[in-house]
């Protein structure tokens, strides 16, 4: 992942030094939507680097105890725990790719209130806040795929 976001990083640099208008007008575009939304880039590669180093500290405080089963049960349910308290944990994402016309995404993503709304979800993903999107023209259908998939991944859970 990490170097993925590297890579992103590097591709996002290209188009800035790039001359080609299409180029430039789409990062207008594109910053233009995350501000919308209350963040930058770099707030987002920040956000990115943060949960990559909160992932490896979950792998390596794993590592340490797997020996003591005591241990790597506590460390197993403090982890659910907070994962599903994340906006990640809290929604299924492979539901969410299978259930997620691919359309209906792009149209979201072009929409300028997509980053305030993915913001918000992110910041407080219940369903409060999804239902505050779900009468939206072109957010709605992406938020109630999101929706369904947090339903099907609580299910998941009380299993």
């Amino acid at each position: 992942m990490e170097e993925g976001t590297e890579r992103y990083k590097l591709f996002m640099k290209r188009l800035e030094l790039c001359d080609d208008p299409a180029a430039r007008e789409y990062l207008r575009y594109t910053n233009a939507q995350m501000l919308e939304g209350g963040f930058t880039m770099q707030v987002m590669f920040e956000g990115l680097s943060q949960s990559l180093g909160q992932y490896r500290s979950w792998l390596d405080e794993e590592r340490r105890v797997s020996a003591d089963p005591a241990k790597h049960q506590a460390f197993l349910a403090g982890f659910k725990q907070a994962w599903s308290s994340s906006a990640m944990g809290a929604i299924d994402m492979s539901v969410l790719a299978q259930m997620a016309d691919p359309n209906i995404v792009v149209k979201a993503q072009k929409d300028p209130e997509f980053y305030k709304c993915i913001r918000e979800i992110s910041d407080n993903p219940t369903s409060e806040t999804m239902s505050k999107w779900l009468d939206h023209p072109t957010i709605g259908p992406l938020v109630g795929a999101m929706w369904k998939s947090m339903q099907i991944a609580r299910n998941r859970g009380q299993q």
